[in-house]
């Protein structure tokens, strides 16, 4: 078709523009490689040949046609990915230095505390807390790093399942954060709950998941995990009042390192979600979510088998 110079100056720039949004796209999906990228467009272009010339041969100009552009949005393609990859790697180094530095600080600074009164029990006991919970929030840190590179590979996560009760792991998670939030959290649970699963790993999800409610919920209400238990299996909600999660932000929630446009002036690794998806796949069970305008949003992890 003919083209005036500015329908011709958009429809590059609009052929830009989607090349480069694809690149994007595909650099945050799981197991996705450069490889697999370009075949995209290799299978594309094919496509478009067979289409058109079922009704007639496409001639040396039409085929060069096809061929410019479907070249250039492969480089265009191609050259998004790479940035966008190394975008994810410095962001996540310098997300994971900040992160892994406060807990240290905090645990060297309740060494250097006991230090200065080492002859005081309650004193040292308490300081002596302080440490261990920093550096087991380093460790969750660097088991959360470890977990999704197993799954970016495709592997499944590995959990051992031992005796053990729910409600006791739940109470746990929440009084941790009880003292760092001035008691936002509450537990809703009538009951124990036992069952034969991985303690660690159900601790994991709930920390991730009660951190990611903390971080996005509005200052000073209340932040709620329940806990329900049938016959054979168990469903557990944490839920805070925030403002909505966008449905297209939702669809593509537990990819690593993936973070929606809501998520981006909050700290974080994108990773969080990923690793909760991995232990609750593990557990034979799934993840739902439900965001909506006025009611908060609610993470369910349902379908726990309880042995």
């Amino acid at each position: 078709i003919d083209r005036t110079v500015a329908r011709a100056r958009w429809d590059k720039e609009e052929s830009t523009r989607i090349g480069k949004q694809h690149g994007k796209d595909r650099a945050h999906s799981a197991d996705y490689t450069m490889d697999q990228l370009i075949f995209e467009y290799h299978i594309l272009r094919q496509v478009i040949c067979d289409v058109l010339e079922e009704d007639a041969p496409l001639n040396s100009i039409e085929m060069e046609i096809i061929l410019s552009s479907v070249e250039q949005a492969v480089n265009d393609a191609a050259t998004q990915f790479g940035d966008t990859l190394r975008g994810i790697r410095e962001r996540l180094a310098a997300t994971l230095t900040h992160d892994l530095r406060n807990p240290l600080m905090a645990a060297n600074s309740g060494a250097h505390v006991i230090l200065l009164r080492p002859d005081q029990k309650d004193h040292c006991v308490k300081y002596a807390n302080v440490i261990i919970r920093n550096l087991e929030r380093v460790n969750s840190m660097i088991s959360d790093l470890l977990d999704a590179s197993r799954l970016q590979a495709g592997q499944s996560l590995v959990v051992q399942l031992t005796d053990c009760d729910l409600a006791s792991i739940a109470k746990q998670v929440v009084d941790g954060f009880n003292d760092i939030s001035e008691n936002r959290f509450v537990l809703r649970c009538d009951s124990s709950i036992p069952g034969h699963w991985s303690e660690e790993g159900l601790r994991r999800v709930l920390e991730n998941l009660a951190s990611n409610a903390l971080k996005y919920s509005k200052p000073a209400t209340p932040i709620t995990i329940s806990l329900q238990q049938s016959a054979d299996t168990v469903t557990v909600t944490v839920h805070n009042d925030g403002p909505p999660i966008p449905p297209a932000e939702i669809a593509v929630l537990f990819q690593q390192y993936r973070r929606g446009k809501s998520s981006a002036s909050k700290p974080g690794w994108g990773l969080g979600l990923t690793v909760v998806e991995g232990l609750v796949d593990a557990h034979q069970g799934h993840v739902e979510v439900e965001s909506l305008e006025g009611k908060g949003t609610s993470f369910k992890r349902s379908q726990l088998l309880k042995t």
